[in-house]
């Protein structure tokens, strides 16, 4: 009787960390499936689509997403551009609010062009910082 596996999901990062090892030692596929803990089929699957991979790897995402997990975002740009709206009011040391990055979304959603029906709900923002890897805490005041 076969074990049933668990289905796991791997980081893009993962994935391209896993084929150069395999092309380091030689294309030696059994080697790396037992290194890295997978089926010998992914191995191969993944060597296949190592320029895809790298691909994805690069940019202001790199590393953010699990590629091809879960919704599909409405749109990559609007995404790509709140995210960016993010990073610059964190590099000037600026409180980001979840009411701001929907503003935002909102505003740069007309920029763009996006579907008319879009509205940056709680649900989006919720599944968008999700993609991202992104938390917002409450500032601390000093106070205890």
């Amino acid at each position: 009787m076969a074990l049933c596996r668990r289905r796991r999901s791997f980081t893009v990062e993962y994935k391209i960390q896993a084929v150069k090892y395999l092309r380091a030692n030689n294309c030696n596929v059994s080697k790396t499936a037992r290194e890295y803990g997978v089926e010998r089929v992914r191995i191969r699957e993944w060597n296949k689509n190592y320029i895809k991979l790298a691909a994805e790897n690069e940019g202001d995402r790199k590393k953010k997403r699990k590629l091809h997990v879960g919704r599909r975002p409405i749109s990559i740009e609007l995404d790509n551009a709140v995210y960016q709206y993010y990073k610059d009011e964190l590099s000037h040391d600026r409180l980001v609010s979840n009411k701001s990055l929907k503003k935002k979304a909102l505003e740069l959603a007309k920029e763009l062009n996006i579907n008319q029906t879009f509205r940056a709900s709680d649900t989006w923002l919720k599944r968008w910082k999700k993609r991202l890897g992104i938390a917002l805490h409450k500032a601390n005041d000093g106070h205890c």
